[in-house]
């Protein structure tokens, strides 16, 4: 049959087919390619998602998500990455230079600073209006969320405290070009799966930081217990499970992993 694969939210992509391994779960390569299991079952026509055999090929695509965004068009929130120009950023975002300088103070247009988190203003005409709103709350309020949800998932604290310090500087409000939110960063398609397969249950990740802090614990205490160590667990957080499992953790997933690890002590 024709295969597409298209780009969804996650973190893992392809150009090529995907052909089921030994071993393989729809939840799993759900996971790695960023949809959700009902976007595979929808995509393949398949009966029963338990029952998918090594060898045969995936249609893995996603509908464009709707879930916890806004429907006027909302600020969103961009981090300068180096050698980036605001100009340049504009045209991304479809919104003009101008709109971001005023809503940023920026007198200079050509003096902005790599790792600056800069508003993007929403556009009259959508662009970017899927962006989750913006929810802002205090480093006390996020520690807060994040020791109760460590405790919740059996998870250490302070490892899930510098996890999210190294995702999101504790910040709720921080959108990512990919479309991950809040504290732990999450993906629609990471949130989605993590309720539907890990929790059991939903919950507002986008609008809660709350919410946003237990779906990321709930993954986290997956990948330790799929694993066995948190090394590798926090590896899975970066590049995706079944990425590592196949390839191994990439060099810069060992940096990610290595710098958790140092700060997690401070958060003790």
């Amino acid at each position: 049959m024709a295969v597409v694969i298209s780009a969804g939210p996650g973190t893992a992509r392809a150009d090529a087919p995907y052909v089921v391994q030994p071993g393989d779960t729809l939840s799993a390569i759900a996971f790695e390619y960023g949809v959700s299991v009902d976007d595979l079952v929808r995509a393949n026509g398949l009966d029963d998602p338990d029952q998918i055999l090594a060898g045969e090929s995936l249609v893995i695509t996603a509908a464009p998500y709707a879930g916890g965004a806004p429907t006027a068009a909302a600020d969103r929130y961009h981090q300068v990455a180096a050698a980036e120009t605001l100009s340049g950023i504009a045209s991304e975002y479809g919104v003009s230079a101008a709109a971001i300088a005023s809503a940023n103070g920026i007198d200079d247009p050509d003096r902005i600073y790599a790792g600056e988190l800069l508003v993007v203003p929403g556009s009259a005409g959508g662009g970017g209006s899927n962006a989750p709103a913006a929810v802002r709350v205090t480093k006390a309020e996020a520690e807060a969320a994040l020791r109760a949800a460590a405790w919740e998932f059996g998870v250490r604290e302070e490892l899930l405290l510098s996890l999210a310090w190294q995702e999101s500087g504790w910040q709720q409000h921080v959108v990512s070009h990919a479309g991950a939110v809040g504290l732990l960063q999450l993906t629609p398609a990471t949130a989605e799966w993590a309720q539907e397969v890990v929790m059991g249950e939903s919950v507002d990740w986008v609008g809660s930081v709350e919410g946003n802090a237990r779906v990321g614990a709930a993954v986290l205490r997956h990948h330790i217990d799929y694993f066995g160590d948190e090394w590798t667990a926090l590896a899975a957080y970066y590049q995706g499970l079944a990425a590592v499992e196949r390839y191994g953790p990439y060099a810069e997933t060992r940096l990610y992993v290595l710098n958790i690890l140092a700060m997690a002590p401070g958060f003790e």
